[in-house]
């Protein structure tokens, strides 16, 4: 991922997060290519505030390596893995131990701030070298609205800010697919409504960053505000070492997100 406020493919040991999630693809669910960006570009002025996620590439990463788990304890179905718990949010969520890292403000996407989030294998690149990371995630809440609306609004943002190269005005060409309906369970059993949305960026513009990345974005409607989990990851190209993510990792992170009732 390039740069993204704490959420993208760039990570510098010292420096701002970069402002944009980035990288991934999930397992084929019928991507369609992003010719309605007549369309997104009025989608985006429903979600306010411009994009200003740690950006992915040095100069806006703050890699701290703080623990961000915090809330009651919840095992979730990875005993493994980390589990994150983010009260603006109301989700509990998990991420694998083994190249990920906990970081606690994951950036600003539009009008949410996401938070108690996590970064995925980060490196140097490029001459001068830049920090750049594999990928991405936090999460945050929203106003309620239209969550397919805000869904696809924040993948495109996203997915378009973490996978733009470091000085470059070349966007990248993106494929969005859904809005997938999903369903959570809530504490007293329950049920909210939700949607997933996934975009696929692609650029060639930049070796050192990913050639393809995903974004996913999930969407609960709670009772009171809209709760959004963000999950990037870089899914070809780039430099040779650290590998990129795989879909089936970004999607089971995603599958993770347990409405709280807080």
């Amino acid at each position: 991922m390039s740069s993204l406020p704490s959420i993208g493919s760039s990570a510098t040991p010292s420096g701002d997060y970069p402002t944009e999630p980035g990288q991934g693809g999930l397992p084929s669910r019928g991507r369609r290519r992003l010719g309605v960006i007549l369309v997104i570009i009025g989608l985006l002025s429903l979600v306010t505030g411009a994009v200003s996620l740690a950006a992915r590439h040095a100069g806006n990463q703050q890699v701290t390596g703080q623990p961000v788990v915090d809330g009651p304890p919840s095992p979730g179905p990875h005993p493994d893995w980390t589990t994150l718990f983010n009260p603006t949010s109301g989700l509990s969520y998990q991420m694998p131990s083994t190249g990920w890292h906990t970081q606690d403000t994951a950036g600003q996407l539009g009008q949410v701030q996401l938070s108690q989030g996590g970064y995925f294998n980060p490196y140097t690149c490029g001459n001068p070298a830049k920090g750049y990371q594999r990928g991405a995630l936090g999460s945050g809440s929203a106003p309620k609205a239209d969550p397919t609306v805000l869904a696809t609004t924040l993948a495109t943002t996203a997915a378009t800010n973490y996978y733009t190269p470091p000085g470059s005005t070349a966007s990248p060409m993106l494929t969005v697919s859904g809005p997938e309906p999903v369903q959570r369970t809530l504490p007293d059993g329950d049920t909210v409504d939700g949607i997933q949305v996934e975009a696929i960026a692609d650029q060639q513009t930049d070796p050192c960053l990913a050639s393809e990345g995903e974004v996913l974005v999930l969407v609960l409607a709670l009772p009171d505000r809209d709760a959004v989990l963000v999950v990037n990851g870089d899914t070809e190209g780039g430099p040779a070492t650290p590998p990129p993510a795989t879909a089936d990792d970004l999607q089971a992170i995603l599958d993770t997100a347990t409405p709280t009732g807080h």
